[in-house]
């Protein structure tokens, strides 16, 4: 029984993957048929990794006077930006066997398919809480304090609109490289007397 279900289990994961691809494919042709070409991905890829001399290492994302300078944190996901529910529970319904799952932890979180095909790379994985306030293995809340999501901060590109390349003076799209929030879990604080 076991063999079957995860058998059945990779099957899921590779047509669910395969959707994904389609939608990908689809947005870039939308984006082709209105006049702007994509520039090669392996191009883009090698832009996103290639070290930008200016920048400090991601530890420093850490210290809240960086973040505000360096950080898109008021990024808009596009218009066609979709996230959807992967690995997880999404709900708090059973707070005591949700925190002896989570190892002990007070504020579990699941995971969501973020995509936005203005980002590149245009498919991530990020974490939502799963309870709204911190639990006790008692079932009961913690009263005053609540989950927040965990953030680290990864260099992505995004579509920054279209220009004529100079020489050939195609239409090719433009991505600005920035530092955008990737939500890695939940974490319990304090939110003071309410």
């Amino acid at each position: 029984m076991l063999d079957f279900m995860m058998s059945f289990s990779g099957i899921f994961t590779t047509a669910f993957l395969m959707s994904w691809l389609l939608v990908v494919t689809s947005e870039r042709s939308r984006n082709e048929q209105g006049g702007c070409r994509e520039p090669d991905t392996a191009e883009l890829l090698r832009s996103i990794k290639t070290p930008d001399p200016e920048i400090l290492h991601p530890s420093f994302l850490m210290m809240p006077n960086f973040r505000k300078m360096a950080v898109n944190i008021d990024h808009n996901s596009s218009e066609h930006a979709k996230t959807l529910p992967f690995r997880g529970e999404q709900g708090c319904h059973d707070a005591k066997r949700i925190v002896r799952r989570h190892g002990g932890n007070i504020c579990p979180s699941y995971q969501v398919i973020d995509y936005d095909p203005d980002r590149v790379p245009s498919t991530i994985i990020q974490s939502k809480c799963s309870c709204g306030h911190c639990q006790r293995q008692d079932e009961r809340e913690r009263r005053h304090y609540g989950c927040e999501r965990v953030f680290t901060y990864s260099r992505v590109l995004r579509r920054a609109g279209c220009s004529r390349h100079p020489v050939t003076g195609e239409s090719v799209m433009q991505y600005n490289k920035v530092w955008e929030p990737i939500s890695i879990g939940c974490s319990c604080k304090y939110q003071g007397l309410r």
